[in-house]
C-alpha cells in the first residue's frame, strides 16, 4: 500500500531537493503540491522569470534565450532548428517562486 505524504512532508522534501531555501525555484518544478504551497503562502511569486530554457533539439537538448512578454502573459524563443520559427509558450512555465519558510514554520505569525 502506497503512503501519501502530507503537504508538510512534501514541503520538507522540496526544501531538501533545493538545498538552499533562499534560492528561487521554477514554477512547475514542485509538481502537484505547488498550488497548495502557494495557497498556504509557503511559496511566493518573485515576479522574476528564467532568461534561458532547455528545449528538445535533435537527439538532445539545447539552451535558448527567451523573450518575456508580461502584457501578453507569454514568452517566446527562436527555434534552433528552424530559425524563422518563433515558439510561443505561457509565461507561468518560466516563472520563479521563493520559499517562505517563516510562514510554514510559524503559520499564525504571518
Amino acid at each position: 500500500m502506497a503512503v501519501i505524504p502530507s503537504v508538510h512532508d512534501a514541503y520538507l522534501a522540496a526544501l531538501e531537493r533545493v538545498g538552499n531555501c533562499s534560492e528561487s525555484v521554477r514554477a512547475g518544478w514542485l509538481g502537484r503540491q505547488e498550488a497548495e504551497f502557494l495557497r498556504r503562502r509557503w511559496l511566493r511569486a518573485t515576479n522574476d522569470y528564467l532568461t534561458h530554457v532547455m528545449i528538445p533539439f535533435l537527439d538532445g537538448e539545447a539552451e535558448v534565450e527567451i523573450e518575456i512578454d508580461e502584457t501578453a502573459g507569454q514568452y517566446r524563443y527562436r527555434s534552433p532548428q528552424w530559425h524563422s520559427r518563433i515558439v510561443v509558450r505561457p509565461l507561468p512555465e518560466v516563472a520563479l517562486h521563493a520559499f517562505s519558510v517563516a510562514t510554514w514554520w510559524w503559520p499564525k505569525a504571518t
